[in-house]
């Protein structure tokens, strides 16, 4: 959806009081504050202007930036712009790279401009302005400057301070008429000192927030969005008066969802006997109004691939279900008109649906801009429950939610004017489950197994999504994989999985293995670790700035293991290790053995329940992870007493 995009980050945004004298004094200042960084930003201003024009408003921005590059110069080189051709356009592009030993002063050759392609976007309109700094090497200073207009006051984009290195200062400021109303939304975490001041100067609001001396440093590896950690910014025009009337733009949410819902009014069907015909062909034979909706979802996602294509303001708008039918593509917000369309034919109460995935911080009680969402999906409401509908997921269960908007508010729409703000419920542990039983057989010194693996919920979807990719040697790689036991000794003998359960929930993989090498005995002993499948945990690596760290999982979910063992005659169980119980909110771990005829039974549970972990809680999850991995390297003893 074009909102993912719209507020792509802008590369840079820039600004100093002190643009294009003699720096000397700051690299001093930035070499006793941060001396052991590549590049500090001595200065880097983001000035916003808005101004009405006629009946309109037009507002255009002038950014500077100040870089002082210390060493690894050619790393530096490259700068980059970033924005949408659809609501923007940059001018009056300069830059400069200043020798600080010799003062002299290059003027960059000018600049190149490029699609900027993202890899799971088929075509979007966003550009790349870029260039090379010149004369380029250790201990030099860089200036940039350039403007840029806005098209469209719903799309101011965020300023961000800096996004990975330390500054001397970073501001943004924003003039605007008196008889205009702005809102903003500082993110600092609570741990940036940035400052704010409001004056008036020519008869015009000024507001200025600052950032000064700030290390924002860190190892950004994780999935945690840079919104969520890196200070920022967001601005938004709530109304704005000209000599003929006063306009809202997002004066509050009301005005969000009018401008959403406007775009509705372009997606109207033309071929309403097309849609009328497919939506009775899927339901004809449904008993309940559950059936119908049931019916139509599968038939989405069965018969329309999902393809992003995000071109100005075809990112906001949803192509026409009979388009979609015909063209049998389309992205997230085709495949949710067409469902809503698909199910209004057939009598249900579907609605539209705007809503952010995980990544984005923000929610419609926070802010009320397009910044908050990138994503649109259906819901159908059935004897008031909601059930949320994202055809995007080929192989998600009716009424489950992708794991990527678990928990997140969404706005529902109710008619023209009136919509309904909605949590999605986060799927529980219980309905997303592992469950390996293992039957294990000694032969020598050589261990044997027939297992079945089930899995439901979001494991069951995930393992779906990699089959339908996999084909033949690939499709064994994955089952060796999924299915791995013990060591690199491991053979996957066989393994089934009939069409029938391929697309049923939950599904199940009946295999055989063996493993040689892994049994150790002498004349009267075995010795065996039954913890022949591990419980996939690994210490998290997190993303950190300044010290505080985050971790993302996608899903909860609850995985248990029964490897049962057959006691070879004449053996006995002399030995097996204690049985373990660690609990947490975010995660549990079990192991307990039993002995249940001739078969020792090790029963392992793991739970983990979060989805995102920061602090104490995930050197907690480390320390956990430690203490399990300790655990499964114990041994059992079997020993022959005859």
């Amino acid at each position: 959806m074009k909102l993912s995009r719209s507020f792509l980050l802008i590369g840079v945004f820039y600004g100093c009081t002190l643009f294009g004298q003699n720096y000397t004094k700051q690299c001093k200042l930035a070499d006793e504050l941060f001396p052991d960084d590549d590049k500090v930003i001595l200065y880097k201003n983001y000035h916003l202007s808005i101004e009405p024009v006629g009946d309109t408003i037009q507002f255009v921005s002038t950014n500077r930036k100040v870089d002082y590059i210390r060493k690894n110069s050619q790393i530096h080189s490259k700068e980059s712009i970033y924005y949408s051709s659809e609501f923007a356009s940059i001018s009056n592009l300069e830059a400069f790279t200043i020798n600080l030993a010799s003062s002299k002063k290059t003027k960059f050759a000018g600049a190149a401009e490029g699609m900027y392609f993202s890899s799971n976007i088929f075509y979007d309109d966003n550009r790349e302005t870029y260039f090379i700094y010149p004369n380029m090497e250790d201990n030099v200073v860089t200036e940039m400057e350039y403007k840029m207009n806005y098209f469209e006051p719903r799309l101011i984009p965020s300023y961000y301070f800096s996004f990975n290195e330390p500054v001397l200062h970073s501001s943004m400021t924003v003039t605007f008429p008196l008889d205009c109303e702005i809102g903003w939304l500082i993110r600092d975490q609570g741990k940036y000192k940035i400052e704010m001041t409001k004056t008036v100067v020519k008869n015009k609001n000024e507001y200025t927030w600052k950032l000064e001396n700030a290390s924002i440093l860190g190892s950004l590896t994780g999935d945690v969005s840079a919104s969520k950690i890196l200070p920022h910014v967001i601005v938004w025009i709530k109304k704005y008066k000209t000599k003929k009337r006063e306009t809202r733009v997002l004066g509050d949410i009301d005005d969000l969802y009018a401008w959403y819902n406007g775009f509705l009014n372009h997606a109207k069907t033309k071929d309403q006997d097309l849609v009328k015909t497919v939506s009775d062909s899927i339901s004809k034979n449904a008993t309940s109004g559950l059936e119908k909706a049931k019916g139509i979802f599968k038939w989405v996602q069965d018969n329309i691939s999902y393809v992003a294509v995000e071109d100005g303001y075809s990112g906001f708008i949803p192509r026409r279900a009979d388009e979609v039918i015909k063209k049998k593509y389309g992205d997230c917000k085709d495949m949710a008109n067409l469902l809503v369309e698909l199910m209004k034919n057939c009598g249900l109460d579907a609605r539209h649906v705007w809503i952010g995935t995980r990544d984005i911080p923000y929610t419609y009680y926070d802010v009320y801009t397009p910044i908050v969402d990138n994503h649109m999906i259906a819901a159908v409401k059935m004897d008031n429950v909601f059930y949320f509908l994202d055809a995007t997921g080929k192989f998600m269960p009716f009424g489950f939610p992708t794991s990527m908007i678990q928990g997140k508010v969404a706005l529902v729409e109710e008619n023209d004017k009136h919509f309904e703000l909605k949590k999605v419920e986060v799927i529980a542990s219980d309905s997303n489950s592992m469950k390996d039983s293992v039957q294990l057989y000694i032969s020598g010194d050589k261990l044997n197994g027939t297992g079945t693996y089930h899995l439901s919920g979001y494991p069951m979807i995930e393992s779906k999504i990699q089959l339908s990719y996999a084909e033949n040697n690939s499709e064994q790689k994955y089952f060796k994989e999924l299915l791995l036991k013990g060591n690199n000794k491991f053979k996957l003998l066989n393994y089934e999985l009939d069409d029938v359960v391929r697309v049923n929930d939950p599904m199940a993989i009946s295999y055989t293995f063996e493993m040689d090498n892994y049994i150790s005995s002498n004349t009267n002993e075995i010795f065996v670790n039954m913890n022949i499948g591990k419980t996939g945990l690994s210490p998290l690596v997190a993303q950190e700035i300044n010290g505080e760290a985050f971790s993302t999982n996608d899903y909860n979910y609850i995985k248990d293991d029964y490897f049962s063992l057959t006691i070879p005659s004449g053996y006995t169980v002399d030995f097996t290790p204690a049985d373990n119980l660690i609990e947490h909110d975010f995660l549990s771990y079990s192991s307990t053995y039993s002995i249940k005829g001739n078969k020792l039974v090790l029963h392992r549970r793991l739970v983990v329940n979060y989805l995102e972990l920061s602090g104490d809680q995930l050197s907690k999850f480390n320390a956990t992870v430690a203490s399990i991995q300790k655990i499964e390297r114990s041994n059992i003893l079997l020993i022959n007493k005859k």
